[in-house]
């Protein structure tokens, strides 16, 4: 069969959570105020550490790309290891908005082994200053992704709902290929859809579209649930990571054939939920207010509710620590110290 190649798994660094279960962190983009007793004082610290990124140069481990100024940042540093270049950190300071905290950091932990991010982050503060590290007391996160994959059933055989998430399309005709419950401005937002784990000898290259031909036998597929948790400012605490308020039993997974065989008597719900979310399903047959609709509606959740898929967010928010745990120094707060 043919498939998009980047739907094949590279086999990032994930948590097991039970034979069928992997957890593992994605995204995640770290904040850190650099501030002084005096106005003279930080400006002073602001400026040497701003020299400081601006001066970091590349070696036979690393190399360094100057970048653009982004939409928040005049400053960007991208520092990449030159063994895997899936491997990457990127630095960037003088905020363009005065809301903004002076220094931003973000990277993709899924690519990285704990000596070769600890390497990195002890070459980065090393390359500002030695007493950096104890900005990262301070720090606190903008943005966290957390993925859920999980082994035998594939998106077709579900339905997903979010706690609080009212907006939502299906992306059929754009890669990856499934579904987002949210918007770019919520405090949560998901991502699903179907990925492949390769248990040939080596992937095929594919081909000028990235599509790859593989043998139904080399390839297991199975469900990816990203969420996206972007806490409001200063709510999280890089220091508190390991021990946040949980979220995955906000995600809920229905049973497709068993809520559509008991909801006989709601024909839009059954035509609509191949190519609709569940919020457009909920606003466009369900929106009627009155008693009558409020019943309709509830009789309709119930049958969701009965049918729902117990998939193990206790077990998986157990295996949170151990997680986390896999940043190295930044899950490590007694190391933020001066040395």
């Amino acid at each position: 069969m043919y498939i998009a190649r980047q739907r094949i798994d590279k086999g990032c660094v994930s948590t097991r959570v039970d034979n069928k279960t992997n957890i593992r962190i994605d995204e995640l983009d770290i904040l850190i105020p650099v501030k002084a007793k005096t106005k003279a004082k930080t400006q002073a610290m602001r400026d040497r550490i701003s020299a400081a990124i601006n001066a970091i140069e590349g070696n036979s481990i690393y190399k360094v790309e100057r970048k653009r100024s982004t939409n928040d940042y005049i400053r960007c540093r991208k520092i990449k290891l030159r063994s895997n270049t899936d491997c990457y950190i990127t630095l960037e300071c003088l905020p363009i908005s005065k809301n903004r905290s002076f220094l931003k950091l973000k990277l993709s932990p899924q690519h990285w082994r704990i000596d070769e991010l600890n390497a990195m982050l002890l070459f980065i503060f090393g390359c500002i200053n030695r007493k950096a590290i104890t900005l990262l007391k301070k720090a606190y996160i903008s943005r966290i992704d957390l993925a859920i994959d999980i082994d035998e059933h594939i998106m077709s055989d579900v339905i997903v709902g979010f706690d609080g998430i009212r907006s939502g399309h299906i992306t059929a005709n754009t890669a990856p290929y499934g579904l987002k419950l949210g918007s770019d401005h919520s405090i949560f937002f998901l991502s699903v859809y179907e990925k492949y784990t390769f248990t040939g000898d080596k992937v095929p290259k594919g081909t000028s579209k990235g599509v790859v031909r593989v043998k139904d036998e080399d390839v297991i597929p199975f469900t990816r649930f990203e969420i996206r948790h972007r806490p409001k400012k200063n709510k999280l605490l890089l220091s508190d990571l390991s021990s946040m308020n949980e979220f995955v039993s906000k995600l809920h997974i229905y049973d497709r054939g068993a809520v559509l065989t008991r909801a006989r008597t709601h024909a839009c719900f059954k035509t609509a939920i191949p190519s609709m979310t569940l919020p457009e399903v909920w606003k466009a047959y369900y929106a009627d207010t009155s008693r009558k609709g409020r019943k309709r509606k509830q009789n309709m959740m119930k049958i969701l509710e009965s049918n729902k898929w117990n998939f193990g967010p206790e077990r998986i928010w157990k295996c949170w620590p151990e997680c986390v745990s896999k940043l190295g120094l930044l899950a490590q707060p007694d190391l933020w110290n001066e040395s």
